[in-house]
């Protein structure tokens, strides 16, 4: 009764962030539009104008985080765990096998994998860097803390025979994960969620899945600079190729 009561608890708090940040961050853009401060069009948008949009959503996401972690002392998975060489390279195998399972999934399926396609390649070339910057080292983080660090743990039931309740909170999290990325993309990423949050269940830590996230990201975001074909299709050989080339 006092773990449903908790996890009832928790779940309607995490209701009330996620609708309090959507109205902030609507109220930003409606801000911005109105006075002009920066173009909403994607296609014109550079690098460094996405970087300033995801720093806000950055400070009102994580600030609201921090706010309800305080109020309701809330648990939450730390990073101070330190990660070895060889735990990256399973969880990079891992992240592998996982994008190869996405592939097939997808094909089978016969569903189209998109990304990024509303944004100009030409633009992104320009400034490469403030891009894998924004998808490598800060979306990372503030995702993997808020979503993993802050939302599956809170979502975590307090007794350890709850396995629907364990089920629950890590569908809930990867759901709302996915939620925040690109229609076109739900299932590869649904799929990246899964397999972060086992990382983080399986390690008590964010730490590691930070890292996996960086990784795919920087994978990506390079299969998008230079070949955006590879990224919608076979994202998963690029992976391959590069694990090679980089051991």
């Amino acid at each position: 009764m006092q773990n449903k009561k908790y996890l009832q608890k928790n779940y309607l708090i995490w209701f009330f962030y996620f609708l309090i940040c959507f109205l902030l961050m609507a109220s930003v853009l409606f801000i911005v539009k109105h006075i002009k401060l920066m173009s909403l069009a994607m296609n014109e948008l550079f690098p460094r104008h996405l970087f300033l949009y995801l720093l806000i959503q950055v400070f009102i996401f994580l600030g609201t985080a921090f706010i309800l972690k305080k109020k309701y002392k809330l648990k939450v998975f730390r990073i101070s765990k330190k990660v070895k060489p060889k735990e990256v390279l399973y969880a990079f195998l891992g992240l592998m096998a996982v994008n190869a399972f996405s592939y097939f999934f997808v094909e089978l399926l016969g569903i189209k994998v998109s990304q990024f396609e509303n944004l100009n390649l030409e633009n992104l070339r320009k400034e490469p860097y403030y891009f894998l910057l924004m998808i490598a080292v800060v979306a990372p983080f503030y995702e993997e803390y808020v979503f993993r660090g802050m939302m599956l743990r809170s979502l975590w039931p307090k007794r350890e025979n709850g396995c629907k309740l364990k089920v629950l909170a890590v569908l809930s999290s990867s759901i709302m994960f996915t939620v925040f990325h690109e229609v076109g993309a739900y299932i590869p990423v649904f799929f990246l969620a899964l397999y972060l949050s086992f990382l983080s269940l399986k390690t008590v830590s964010i730490s590691l899945p930070i890292i996996v996230h960086s990784l795919q990201n920087f994978i990506a975001g390079i299969a998008l600079l230079y070949d955006k074909e590879l990224l919608n299709t076979g994202l998963f050989y690029f992976n391959i190729v590069s694990f090679f080339y980089v051991v």
